[in-house]
């Protein structure tokens, strides 16, 4: 089998900038020698970027040199110069390039879709997701994609399991892990399964760091308020830790979430206590799972902004959403509106109404690729809908107008279906 020695040497790079300074060195050199036992290139070592500058360089293309200060890898270009082989920030973002995923929804449906971004067609996937699955939370690793919670119809209950499926298999298996606290954090003696799980909460995809986030979201032992807690998911040791933050600001579901690679931001959601402002985002550092103490307010230019059911994605330099509740005059009509912030930490932030989709995508979910959104529309209020559920808008990133509705999914029971981070 051929070796992509580029992809090998960006999975270096990329261990080697989560390092910190505890990381033995030995460990990172030994991703290093794996590189260089596949391209039979030696890796020279340094101790500073300094050194490596001062020292004698090779007229040689692709020699390769590795700065033990810095934790960097250099090449020659050929021209007795250093080119840094560092990674662009987007690779780290979880951004889809093939194909975003469709799964669930209302009255215990079952099928999974796929849509190929590159084609805009809609395809069924078997066998793919098997289990019933409302309003779960999806994220997805570099070769797979994972449905946290939900719950099922009559009998309802909320799902404490995670599945899993290999993009390359497209069939289900099932976590060793699961939920087994009420609210994430507080343990309840003796509780009946079906109601210690998690359901409508809001999650993303935090590449670099190989986990899952589940933000917020609710079950039996919420109150009726939702959830203020966030677990993460390792999808490179299959582990699930439970309840590490509580979110300022209130207890919520229905949100969104999205990151730029190095901090989540995690939307306000249903219900509205009086001291949460719906335009308020959480912001967490992912590297620490600390909440960073200058969470966003982002001004809001209309009435709008209630964020039920909005779908949050991003582009290489902004979030975006739609899918929003309007919170005034009518709290049961859902708007077509595209909000836009740009990444930012601290406070305030510009929201921007940059346009609109061609009809509302309310309870739906989303994908994206680093060229264009995609929003796909769900059966919401008011009834009955303008158009059959399923219908996804693709909205370009570059010139932000003209959303245009590419495909339809065959499943037209897709409310509260799982797909927002599903995909690769």
């Amino acid at each position: 089998m051929a070796i992509d020695i580029k992809e090998i040497l960006r999975a270096a790079q990329k261990r080697a900038d989560a390092a910190t300074p505890a990381t033995p060195t030995n460990d990172l050199l030994y991703l290093l020698s794996v590189a260089e036992r596949a391209d039979q290139n030696p890796i020279y070592s340094v101790d500073t970027t300094p050194e490596l500058l001062q020292g004698s360089l090779s007229s040689e293309p692709g020699k390769l040199y590795y700065s033990k200060g810095d934790k960097k890898l250099f090449a020659t270009n050929g021209s007795n110069e250093f080119q840094s082989m560092e990674l662009p920030p987007t690779y780290f973002m979880s951004n889809g390039k093939n194909f975003g995923y469709l799964h669930g929804g209302l009255s215990g449906v079952t099928t999974t879709e796929k849509l190929a971004f590159s084609s805009g067609t809609i395809s069924t996937v078997s066998p793919g997701w098997t289990h019933p699955s409302e309003a779960g939370t999806g994220f997805s690793s570099e070769t797979k994609g994972y449905i946290a919670g939900g719950a099922t119809p009559a009998p309802f209950f909320y799902s404490r399991n995670i599945r899993i499926m290999p993009f390359a298999a497209e069939t289900m298996t099932t976590s060793p892990q699961t939920f087994t606290q009420g609210l994430h954090v507080t343990p309840v003696s003796n509780p009946n399964p079906g109601t210690v799980g998690i359901y409508l909460a809001s999650g993303t995809s935090a590449k670099a760091y190989s986990v899952g986030y589940i933000f917020r979201g609710k079950n039996a032992y919420d109150g009726g308020n939702g959830l203020d807690t966030t677990s993460k998911y390792h999808t490179s040791t299959d582990v699930l830790s439970q309840a590490i933050v509580s979110l300022s600001g209130g207890k919520g579901y229905r949100g969104g979430a999205a990151n730029d690679g190095v901090n989540a931001y995690i939307s306000a959601a249903t219900p509205v206590p009086p001291t949460f402002p719906r335009q308020q985002t959480n912001l967490l550092a992912m590297a620490s799972d600390t909440e960073l103490s200058g969470s966003i307010t982002v001004g809001t230019p209309t009435a709008d902004g209630h964020a039920q059911s909005e779908t949050m994605i991003n582009s290489s330099t902004n979030v975006y959403y739609s899918g929003v509740q309007n919170n005034a005059p009518n709290p049961t009509t859902y708007i077509t509106e595209i909000f836009k912030y740009s990444f930012s930490v601290g406070s305030p932030v510009t929201l921007s109404i940059i346009g609109d989709l061609t009809e509302n995508k309310a309870r739906g979910s989303a994908h994206c690729t680093f060229e264009n959104g995609y929003w796909t529309r769900a059966n919401a209020v008011p009834s009955p809908a303008p158009t059959a559920p399923g219908s996804v808008d693709r909205f370009p990133f570059a010139t932000e107008v003209g959303a245009v509705e590419i495909a339809t999914y065959t499943n037209n029971a897709i409310a509260e279906a799982v797909g927002t981070n599903l995909q690769y």
